[in-house]
């Protein structure tokens, strides 16, 4: 420009005339605003495949499975974590053998099932099919399970015991979140799981602790007060009538004070593993007769 300052343009020339003295015309077109439109995209693209990049690595990393589904429950993509958790790395090695398997690399985010799956295969409802206050809705198909679980709430959060593809099963926190289109239609699910059962067996820890005598496991103190509490409780509704039953051990003392405690903890360790041999109910298998009953 006559200030000295360069800028970029477009010329074209066309020649008018043919003659040996030939004219051309010439178009001039400043590109300063196209170049700086052209930068400004590709920067765009540039920061896109980064922001692309990071997401796909987060997925990749996360370490809580995240499912993607259809209103329905049918699986449309899943990461590493839940393949994992789900017990699908096996089914996909065997499905890549027979018909390339699942689409995408092992680098990949997300990685989407050529056959489609039902999550709700997965959930393992063996209890709620078990129970008698269970609804038909209960054991109907799938599709609507999701939404009326969410009901009016766009996210919901529940303690779900999920069932592998080789039938064992692991307790998870599974969060499920309504995804919605520009018209506030139900496009998709996002289902996040995390396998809980560090928590579960400290939870049962922290219940033996309570509950149980930690020499010999027998129920403690606040186990028989609450086993009784119900135990009374259930003969009332039922008009029935409640025998308690004590056992002394006899003779106890002197083998404290001749042989000392730790001849008398043997003793009563031994005394304990007797009685869970001919009476086998232990703080575990009240447990397990409470869960039944409250089913």
């Amino acid at each position: 420009r006559s200030d000295g300052n360069a800028f970029p343009l477009a010329l074209r020339l066309t020649r008018v005339s043919h003659t040996a003295d030939a004219s051309y015309v010439a178009t001039l077109r400043d590109l300063t605003d196209s170049r700086a439109a052209d930068e400004a995209i590709a920067m765009t693209i540039a920061e896109m495949d980064s922001a692309t990049r990071r997401y796909e690595a987060m997925l990749r990393h996360a370490a809580f499975a995240i499912v993607l589904t259809t209103a329905g429950g049918e699986i449309q993509a899943l990461n590493p974590a839940a393949r994992r958790l789900l017990g699908l790395d096996r089914m996909q090695h065997a499905a890549s053998e027979m018909d390339g398997g699942f689409d995408g690399g092992a680098d990949g985010g997300l990685q989407v099932p050529v056959h489609g799956l039902d999550f709700e295969q997965f959930i393992d409802r063996t209890a709620e099919v078990r129970s008698p206050a269970a609804s038909s809705a209960s054991v109907s198909a799938a599709a609507g399970r999701w939404l009326a679980a969410l009901g009016d709430a766009d996210h919901v959060e529940h303690d779900v015991t999920l069932r592998r593809t080789d039938g064992s099963t692991v307790p998870t926190l599974l969060a499920t979140s309504v995804l919605r289109d520009a018209n506030g239609q139900v496009e998709a699910l996002l289902h996040m799981a995390y396998d809980i059962s560090a928590r579960r067996r400290q939870e049962a820890k922290m219940q033996r602790m309570a509950y149980s005598d930690p020499l010999t496991g027998l129920g403690n103190r606040a186990l028989l007060e609450r086993e009784l509490e119900s135990a009374l409780a259930s003969a009332a509704r039922q008009g029935r009538q409640l025998s308690l039953l004590f056992i002394d051990l006899d003779a106890f003392k002197p083998i404290n004070d001749a042989h000392g405690h730790a001849a008398g903890d043997a003793v009563l360790r031994e005394v304990a593993a007797r009685l869970q041999r001919v009476i086998p109910v232990s703080y575990t298998h009240l447990r397990a007769h409470e869960t039944k009953a409250n089913l």
